[in-house]
């Protein structure tokens, strides 16, 4: 339940302070003053709010104005209204700075409380008591006096409304212009002078409250006056003592009252930067609020020509209205009446302004003071304002320093991490490179029995090919013997006609003379002659008859011949088809390899981009060397001054402990001894504070080696991860030369029977030339046959073209493998010398480590020895606790003085600052475990040290095993270079037969 109230509570002053930060406030307010400030400053917004809208009114009242001779006047009264509301916001105003004042007041109030001994407590909380009564009721009359504003606010919008309806009934009478209009306009009139009369006693009585108000609020200045005199006192009083405190510390001399004002005075000055940051925002608010008035006169000075303009048309206007003069008169006396009450109004609201004026200026006079005063307390707190920041901005250095630290470490684990997965990622590449040879190993072996194979093609293809020139022969022969044969049997065709017709001719001859002559002559002709032509007759059909058997035998075979010639043109139709099949195949190997080459390309790129990084990577190992060299040398002389300091503070102890115990036996040599423990203070302090920054800016050093450490530890890991992706590169170019060496013996399995087909063409060819050796074949199948023949050169010229194409971009492969070989052998001989750069790191580094572990045992020996020695700075704490505490041993209070003077100067030199440096020095017993854990922590890193060197000694390892394969990977592929050239060699060699063969046809 308490919690529930406190919640609702802080809710409640949430609200109220950004109420007052919207009003300008942006000070502290007391918790008993909530209440009251609350109603208060409602009170304002609503009146602020009010304000505005009176003002909005009036501009629209100006612009309603009409255009009769009398509207100026009723012009006026709006601009008195105006002025009404622009004096209410400065007594807003007013109101404000006074609740400032007293909150100032008050807050005085409570610091002179908190000041006083404890003799004058009860006379000073019963005076404060009194001055909270007063400060109470002044609150209640404020409020008081805003509640009759917000009444006289609504007199005067009630009075605006009822000037507004005149003018609207002044706007009718024109329309009108009749008796009629006369009659309500008078009734109007007359009621709007009922309502105004009774407004005029309300403003009286309003003005005479206002009057009683500024009769208090001049009594209440008057008190608050005397008030500031007396803090006024206090202040000349407090740097008196200030003074007399400064003296007394110069002449080295000290009491209690004066450490225990010194306090007092700090703690002052720690609470009057309060008051300062308060007046300095009401002064702000005080520049706001005068912009604002001078925006509001601005725009009434606008608001004014504007209404000069109206009263100029209504002048233009006027001289056209001179006939309706009479019939106006008496709204113009009415008018004029009301125009009377309310410059009466306007004089009792000038009288009121003119009071509130005065009080106003001298709430300023009473500002001007108490800023005056603020300026002085300014100055006196400058100081301790100075020191308090650089105390301040050394813990915030120390804080960075000690999370700079711890990120150091987790950036080191972070490292190691790294390591461990990269060693992973190096074995899976390694593993993969392994994988790789033993593949290449099988895709030479493939591609020797590939080169075999095409050496038998090519053996095969030469035979077909002299087949072929042995038939173009033999088929030639065939067709001369074939002409020779066709011609025979023309003449002999010729001469079996012949001899027909010469047999027909002595047939019919020789039965005519045997008609004639008679039978002897007859039987002697025709044995004669008959067996001579029957004779030629015989031989000649036996001819015949042979030349059909013949003709029957040569069809027989050229049937058989071409049957034989259909079977060998539909192999090759089926070879064309295949190899049609082949070229397809080939055109796909060609765009495969184009795929491996922009691999091969991107891979060599990336290689190429590792190679930049490592040397990027060498740049900065060679200026991480030369930063732990400086290091070193700093923790060297680090190490000369840290000794020169412990020295000191040696020699420190034991002249205090000389002065303790004669402080009180010879009281005359205190000063000496007090000035020369001082001058040893300030000694050791600078020294101190110079060692402090040294080893600052060694841890500076530090934290830089190991950001650039992680820097490198991140490239490595990239260049890891782009190796392992050109691995993986790599295996799937390995995967595709697989697939390429698949689909290769396919074709050369396809080849070979293509080959086996021509082959038996060949000698079927042969066969039937040397059986049928007279047979001539007729001139279409012969060119069909040459035409087929023709087309199988032409298909195989364009093999022949991308078969050489293939073998450029095999060169080419060759020689972007060449480069890759040169590359990654660059690649080695930097991870060569990064290994070396990585080790002397790590051997530096070590050193480092084990020069910082000698200087925190010199530490701690330094440590233990100032505990021994009993060193008087060990009673000490910090300043405030010393002044709070009342320390009475004046050495001691001087020594610390004296210390704390000196620290002011080197405190801009050192990061930590010279004050916490003394403090942990003194405070030494608390800081040995924190020196165990850093003992702890640097073994840590030793052994993490040890792990990163080994892991790059396993790094160096894998990169020579790599580099072996690499080298067999290279021999491997300048064979396949070397069977790829035999191979393009071969088919040039073919292709040229082929067009030999071609130029020999016909």
């Amino acid at each position: 339940m308490d919690h529930h109230h406190r919640g609702n509570a802080n809710t409640s002053h949430q609200t109220l302070a950004n109420t007052l930060e919207e009003l300008g406030f942006r000070g502290q307010l007391p918790s008993q003053w909530v209440p009251m400030v609350a109603e208060l400053a409602e009170a304002l917004i609503a009146e602020r709010d009010a304000t505005k809208l009176l003002s909005a009114e009036l501009l629209d009242a100006r612009e309603k104005a009409s255009e009769s001779a009398k509207s100026r006047e009723a012009v006026e009264l709006l601009k008195a209204h105006a002025r009404d509301g622009k004096t209410k916001d400065e007594l807003v105003e007013t109101l404000f700075e006074r609740i400032d004042e007293l909150t100032d007041r008050l807050e005085e109030t409570e610091r002179g409380d908190r000041t006083r001994t404890a003799a004058s407590t009860t006379n000073r909380a019963e005076e404060t008591r009194e001055e909270l009564n007063a400060v109470r009721e002044e609150m209640e009359q404020q409020k008081r006096l805003a509640n009759r504003y917000a009444a006289e606010r609504d007199h005067l919008m009630r009075a605006n409304e009822q000037l507004t309806m005149t003018l609207e009934s002044r706007e009718a009478f024109d329309a009108h212009g009749d008796v009629e209009g006369y009659e309500i306009a008078l009734k109007t009139s007359r009621e709007e002078n009922k309502s105004l009369r009774e407004d005029v006693d309300r403003l009286k009585a309003t003005i005479d409250g206002l009057d009683a108000q500024r009769l208090d609020l001049g009594e209440k200045f008057k008190r608050s006056h005397e008030t500031l005199k007396e803090a006024e006192t206090r202040a000349k009083k407090a740097e008196e003592e200030l003074q007399m405190i400064a003296e007394a510390q110069q002449n080295g001399q000290t009491t209690p009252r004066t450490s225990f004002l010194s306090s007092e005075l700090l703690r002052k000055n720690g609470k009057n930067t309060d008051a300062d940051h308060l007046a300095k925002a009401l002064e702000i608010e005080r520049d706001r609020l005068q912009q604002e008035c001078d925006a509001l006169t601005e725009t009434l000075a606008e608001s004014e020509a504007r209404v000069q303009a109206v009263v100029n048309e209504c002048q233009m206007a006027k001289s056209s209205e001179a006939k309706a003069v009479r019939e106006r008169s008496a709204v113009e006396k009415l008018r004029q009446q009301e125009i009377d009450k309310a410059h009466q109004l306007d004089r009792s609201l000038a009288d009121a302004l003119e009071d509130a004026k005065s009080a106003r200026e001298e709430t300023k006079q009473h500002r001007e003071e108490l800023r005056f005063v603020a300026e002085d307390l300014v100055a006196m707190t400058r100081e301790q304002q100075s020191v308090n920041d650089d105390y301040l901005r050394a813990c915030a250095e120390r804080d960075r320093a000690w999370k700079d630290l711890r990120h150091a470490e987790r950036a080191l684990e972070n490292v190691e991490v790294n390591s461990v997965s990269t060693a992973k990622e190096l074995e899976d590449v390694a593993r993969a490179y392994r994988e790789l040879e033993g593949e290449h190993k099988l895709a030479v072996r493939e591609l020797s029995a590939t080169s075999s194979d095409n050496q038998k093609l090519e053996k095969a293809l030469q035979q077909t090919e002299d087949g072929l020139r042995a038939a173009k022969e033999r088929s030639r022969v065939l067709d001369s013997e074939n002409r020779a044969l066709s011609s025979e049997a023309r003449n002999l065709e010729r001469r079996v006609s012949q001899l027909t017709k010469e047999l027909e001719e002595m047939s019919s001859s020789t039965a005519s003379t045997q008609t004639r002559k008679g039978g002897k002559t007859g039987e002697d002709f025709a044995p004669n002659g008959l067996g001579s032509l029957s004779e030629q007759l015989e031989e000649v059909t036996k001819t015949c008859e042979d030349l059909k058997r013949q003709n029957e035998r040569y069809r027989k075979q050229h049937a058989e011949v071409e049957s034989e010639f259909r079977t060998l043109r539909n192999k090759l139709e089926e070879s064309s088809q295949e190899r049609d099949r082949l070229k397809l195949r080939t055109k796909l190997e060609s765009n495969r390899a184009e795929e491996l080459e922009g691999l091969l390309a991107s891979t060599r790129a990336r290689e190429y981009d590792f190679s930049m990084t490592n040397e990027d990577d060498s740049k900065r190992l060679k200026l991480l060397k030369e930063r732990v060299d400086a290091l070193s040398e700093d923790n060297e002389r680090l190490t000369s001054r840290l000794e020169a300091a412990n020295a000191t503070n040696a020699q420190l102890s034991n002249e205090l402990e000389n002065i303790k115990p004669n402080s009180s036996v010879n009281p005359k040599n205190t000063k000496d001894s007090e000035s020369q423990t001082l001058n040893a203070a300030r000694n050791l302090a600078k020294s101190l504070a110079h060692s402090e920054s040294v080893v600052v800016e060694q841890q500076r050093r530090m934290r830089e080696i190991m950001e650039e450490t992680k820097d490198l530890r991140e490239r490595v890991e990239e260049a890891e991860n782009r190796a392992a992706s050109a691995a993986s590169f790599a295996k799937q170019a390995e995967n595709k030369s697989k697939r390429s060496a698949a689909r290769e013996s396919e074709l050369r399995v396809q080849l070979q029977g293509a080959f086996e087909d021509l082959r038996l063409a060949r000698e079927a060819s042969k066969r039937f030339a040397d059986e049928n050796s007279g047979f001539a074949a007729n001139g279409e199948e012969f060119e069909t046959l040459k035409r087929s023949l023709e087309e199988a050169l032409e298909e195989k010229e364009k093999l022949e073209k991308a078969l050489s194409a293939h073998v450029r971009r095999s060169n080419d492969l060759g020689v972007m493998h060449d480069a890759n070989s040169k590359q990654m052998s660059d690649l080695r001989t930097h991870v060569d010398r990064l290994d070396a750069l990585l080790r002397d790191r790590d051997r530096e580094l070590l050193e480092a480590r084990a020069r910082q572990s000698e200087l925190l045992e010199e530490f701690n020996q330094s440590k233990l020895f100032s505990n021994k020695s009993s060193s008087p700075f060990q009673d000490f704490g910090s300043s405030d606790d010393l002044v709070n505490q009342g320390i009475d041993d004046d050495t001691k209070r001087a020594a610390f003085e004296a210390l704390a003077r000196s620290v002011r100067e080197p405190v801009d030199q050192s990061p930590l600052g010279v004050r916490d440096f003394v403090q942990a020095k003194l405070n030494m017993d608390n800081d040995d475990s924190n020196t165990a854990t850093n003992i702890n922590k640097n073994d840590e890193d030793l052994e993490h040290l040890e792990e990163l060197r080994l892991e790059n000694e396993l790094l160096r390892q894998e990169n020579d095993k790599l580099s072996r394969e690499l080298d067999g990977t290279e021999e491997a592929t300048e064979e396949m270079h070397a069977q790829l050239q035999k191979i393009s060699d071969d088919y040039n060699a073919l292709a040229k037969t082929l067009n030999e063969t071609l130029n020999v046809v016909p």
